[in-house]
């Protein structure tokens, strides 16, 4: 298996990510995307991979806050050549996770993507079992990261990261642990009962959601409907086949999310989620400023998980 870790904006936590994939993976199988758009991150981000001696692709010379997002995909293609039939495991720079190989090996056509803390999809799984109430209120809402419930208009994002940060990340490894095996498959038909969203959907129009998001939202994503954009689940952590991401969106371009999400809408593929893969993501950007404001409470919780890592019987791939 290769790893690719994306890192571009907050390189202040691709360190604790590199530290959890040292635990488990060989450094020559690691390899950082250094995806920056200022020098001052292009610089912190080459010396942090130097020091867990982990390989560094750069693809552009942008340095002026440009749009980087479109050389993920073609990062992903370049390596997807360079190693046909591996397994391919793309991570961004605030996800901490340690596994076991084997866990990540994709069926044909598949996404593996594990159990993930803060995710507009996977952070369900944590609240159905410790917060049931919140679970029934978020259920339906299918970006709670990112803006008000389409329905209420409530805004649950401060819930969720005090229900994610106030919590001791052992009892989120511990869910994990006792759902081995445990697998949700999502197809074309599974796409609506899940939730999954479209930037264009008629239903959600109806509700009057496109109001209750921000302007700017609606200026950028309202589309007619022969261009609707299917997001799917967030691309922050997911394994697939080399040649199936080549034969599957390699002769595609944009963003990676985006195809993989369209390519599951058009059934040509499928996401398969692992409960029993535990994965920390620190935050997606609609909560990054809570993430500062509260960078105590923060530190402290991938510390304790860090720990945790380290107490656990080694799967390193030898």
């Amino acid at each position: 298996m290769k790893a690719i870790v994306v890192a571009c904006l907050e390189p202040e936590h691709l360190e604790h990510c590199l530290q959890s994939l040292d635990l488990w993976l060989l450094p020559q199988d690691v390899i950082v995307l250094n995806n920056a758009n200022q020098t001052e991150h292009v610089t912190r981000i080459a010396a942090i991979a130097a020091r867990h001696r982990m390989e560094t692709m750069r693809l552009q010379n942008h340095t002026h806050g440009e749009n980087t997002l479109p050389y993920i995909h073609q990062a992903l293609c370049n390596l997807s050549r360079a190693h046909p039939g591996e397994t391919i495991l793309k991570i961004d720079e605030d996800i901490m996770l340690v596994a076991k190989a084997a866990q990540f090996e994709a069926p044909p056509g598949a996404f593996v993507i594990p159990n993930i803390t803060i995710n507009n999809f996977t952070t369900k799984n944590y609240l159905a079992e410790f917060q049931p109430a919140l679970h029934a209120k978020v259920i339906d809402h299918p970006w709670l990261w990112h803006f008000p419930h389409p329905r209420t208009g409530v805004d649950y994002r401060e819930a969720l990261f005090r229900f994610i940060y106030e919590a001791d990340p052992l009892r989120f490894m511990e869910h994990c642990a006792r759902n081995a095996g445990k697998e949700t498959v999502i197809g074309r038909s599974e796409w609506e009962k899940n939730y999954l969203w479209s930037r264009v959907d008629d239903a959600h129009k109806r509700r009057g959601g496109w109001r209750l998001m921000p302007k700017w939202f609606v200026k950028k994503f309202r589309r007619a409907s022969t261009h609707v954009e299917h997001r799917g689940i967030s691309s922050t952590a997911m394994s697939f086949r080399a040649d199936d991401y080549l034969a599957l969106v390699g002769k595609q371009r944009g963003i990676e999310e985006v195809l993989i999400a369209e390519a599951v809408y058009h059934d040509r593929a499928r996401y398969v989620v692992k409960h029993d893969i535990f994965c920390h993501h620190v935050n997606y950007w609609s909560v990054r400023e809570m993430v500062k404001q509260h960078a105590a409470l923060v530190a402290g919780f991938c510390e304790r998980l860090l720990t945790g890592y380290r107490s656990c019987q080694s799967t390193r791939v030898s």
